[in-house]
């Protein structure tokens, strides 16, 4: 259906995604453009669809409504679908307006409508969505040519779409531009965004340039408060075991000195029975000591993954007190099996 009649401004329905896509004209350019109405009135009709929904004309009827304009020429459209409506309106403002425009976000936006519209898949024609009535088909390629702009120039639109508020606050005040956004939003995470925009200088303009210099600054300072963050956490998990072999070791000088009470008091008591008790208590003396050296030199285990980075004298340190250790063992057995041998 198509009807062109004239129609009551105040019954005309802004587009509920129009300011998704397009910002209002502003300024002089929007001075002169409703001088323009003014003097030559509406020369092309709003065009909207049956229930008097814009589809194209918002600025047209923006400016009506300032110069008091009660009616204006209206072409009704019927649409088979409401990505048809969608088309016609990203396409129609962007033709009648000349340029691409707007915000760098809303460009992006505009971008990612069409290419669902179209169901372009990177780069490709096929349609992304089932039961889509909307039956043209068109390449990445094609679409770039309605835009003005290359493929290469509508990905890196199409990544702007994940750059923070602070950050479109730049690109819209023209301190960062479009290709300084995409490689900060390509280089950096939503959170690293924030926290580098925090970071940077107050300046009139950040050059691509210089942007990446200070993107590198910035990492390095990230990495570095991370190796930070882990050494003071692997010092506290250190002082925690330290603490821990500490109160062992207490305990373990309690109990030998409860041991060399008793053995003060088995003095007194008979030969036989101080020397059967002696050895029991020797065992057990042994036996804390031994687990005092294990539980003391277990804690430095780790030296020995270390031991190729050790000097000369160290290492020969190292390995020798290793070796006192063996030969000190090696010696216990062989007290213990010549003792087996004489009692056999």
């Amino acid at each position: 259906m198509f009807i062109t009649e004239y129609i009551k401004v105040s019954e005309l329905k802004p587009h509920k995604r129009n300011d998704e896509f397009f910002d209002d004209i502003t300024g002089e350019a929007w001075e002169e453009f409703k001088e323009s109405i003014r003097t030559l009135g509406v020369v092309e009709p709003i065009v909207i669809t049956p229930d008097k929904t814009i589809v194209s004309g918002h600025q047209r009827v923006r400016a009506c409504k300032e110069l008091g304009i009660d009616e204006v020429l209206c072409d009704m459209r019927s649409y088979d679908s409401e990505d048809q409506v969608l088309q016609a309106l990203i396409e129609t403002n962007i033709r009648q307006r000349g340029i691409v425009g707007g915000s760098a976000k809303k460009v992006a936006k505009r971008i990612k409508a069409l290419e669902d519209i179209y169901g372009i898949q990177h780069g490709n024609n096929q349609h992304s969505r089932s039961g889509n009535n909307f039956q043209s088909s068109i390449s990445q390629e094609e679409l770039g040519e309605k835009l003005g702009m290359s493929t290469r120039t509508m990905r890196n639109y199409m990544m702007l779409l994940d750059m923070i508020p602070e950050l479109e606050d730049l690109v819209d005040t023209g301190i960062v531009s479009t290709t300084t956004a995409v490689a900060i939003v390509r280089e950096l995470s939503p959170e690293d965004q924030k926290s580098f925009i925090e970071s940077l200088p107050e300046v009139e303009k950040l050059t691509e340039k210089k942007a990446r210099e200070l993107m590198a600054s910035y990492k390095a300072e990230q990495e570095n408060s991370a190796d930070y963050e882990e050494v003071k956490q692997e010092l506290a998990r250190t002082k925690k075991e330290t603490r821990r072999l500490n109160d062992q070791n207490h305990d373990i000088i309690v109990e030998n000195q409860k041991l060399e009470k008793r053995i003060k008091e088995l003095e007194s008591e008979t030969p036989e029975a101080v020397h059967a008790k002696k050895l029991e208590d020797g065992v057990f003396t042994f036996e804390a000591y031994c687990r005092s050296f294990i539980t003391n030199a277990g804690g430095y285990v780790w030296l020995a993954e270390e031991i190729g980075n050790f000097p000369e004298e160290l290492r020969k340190r190292y390995l020798r007190a290793v070796a006192n250790v063996s030969d000190w063992a090696y010696m216990m057995e062989q007290n213990i099996e010549k003792s087996r041998r004489l009692d056999g």
